[in-house]
């Protein structure tokens, strides 16, 4: 993360993030890019440069991985020196594995949380909310879901599988997963010296190197599976869309937020994205993007057509007053499932 010179306001909570996985660096700087209460001053792989960054700017809250161990200090090591030296700066622990053992070690170094990368984003804002508050967050005990932890490439494997209108098959994941390593080469080496390496994506791909992938894969299904219990597809498929899925595949199998629900409904009532960021206290952005995932992609206008099929308007009648072609009209309604013969 660059350093910026914008001027932070004083009332924000300056937050650090430590993780060598750049899939959840790029999650965390999103979850951060709205929000009010904090803002995230820098973000790190290893720890010993955190240490530099924590010498030289104003960081109130430390939120680092456990397992560190391939970019120098350790997690439970880091936060370890940070206690002894910023006795006033926040700890809390993000990371793919949980234990008993851990837990307790995070404690008596005097972290402030502990928060399992498998929880959903309302968990882990709730419990920096907690912290920078002043208290501590710690996960339940028992944890009936412990084995249900993934590692970040597990993660990362289970959300390509669940990506889509139906589950991906081994090969299908194993091209996606390529198509992942060939643009991170791009990104740190240049694309002149990929290019002159590996050649194109389809020369990188090639069939040998995705049988070895698919082969790969298969392999990470079979420890998902007794990390996670299951012994069928169907049945990690059905679990993964609740914790990983998007809004629209959540909503197939009746799991929404109350805040996506507040969004859908003061919709309805305000007719207006701004009115509802101002009511909710959150993004227009979010707002829109929400609706968006509810198959919205002109939110403001189909909810007016929505309403005027209510009051029993016509489809003529509707795209007369709104002055939008009439096929359009039918086309809207049928997003809420609503078929229109008119």
């Amino acid at each position: 993360m660059s350093n910026e010179s914008t001027i932070i306001p004083e009332n924000k909570n300056k937050v650090l993030l430590i993780d060598d996985d750049r899939m959840h660096r790029d999650y965390i700087q999103r979850l951060f890019e709205n929000n009010s209460s904090y803002r995230l001053i820098d973000i790190t792989e290893n720890g010993n440069t955190a240490l530099i960054i924590i010498r030289t700017k104003k960081i109130d809250l430390v939120i680092t991985d456990y397992n560190l161990g391939k970019t120098g200090l350790w997690g439970n090591q880091l936060a370890q020196k940070i206690r002894q030296d910023y006795p006033d700066i926040k700890i809390l622990f993000w990371s793919a594995h949980i234990s008993d053992e851990d837990i307790e070690t995070a404690k008596n170094i005097g972290a402030n949380g502990y928060v399992g990368k498998h929880e959903p984003d309302s968990i882990l804002l709730e419990a920096i909310d907690v912290i920078l508050h002043g208290n501590e967050w710690w996960p339940e005990e028992p944890d009936p879901d412990k084995k249900k932890i993934l590692t970040p490439m597990q993660t990362k494997i289970v959300r390509i599988f669940i990506k889509g209108e139906k589950s991906k098959t081994d090969s299908e994941i194993a091209y996606d997963l390529l198509v992942d390593e060939y643009r991170e080469k791009i990104e740190h080496e240049g694309k002149q010296k990929i290019e002159d390496e590996y050649g194109g994506l389809d020369d990188y791909i090639s069939l040998k190197r995705l049988g070895t992938k698919e082969k790969l894969v298969a392999t990470y299904f079979g420890q998902i599976f007794k990390r996670t219990g299951f012994h069928k597809r169907s049945d990690l498929y059905l679990w993964a869309i609740q914790i990983f899925g998007s809004l629209s595949q959540r909503l197939k199998h009746d799991e929404y937020s109350d805040q996506d629900i507040n969004i859908f409904t003061s919709l309805i009532r305000t007719k207006s994205i701004h009115r509802i960021a101002m009511e909710l206290i959150i993004s227009e952005r979010d707002v829109r993007n929400t609706l968006i995932e509810f198959g919205l992609d002109d939110p403001e206008t189909q909810i007016k057509v929505l309403l005027n099929h209510l009051e029993k308007w016509s489809t003529q009648q509707i795209a007369n007053q709104l002055g939008i072609d009439e096929e359009k009209i039918k086309s809207i309604l049928k997003k809420f499932g609503l078929n229109c013969n008119e």
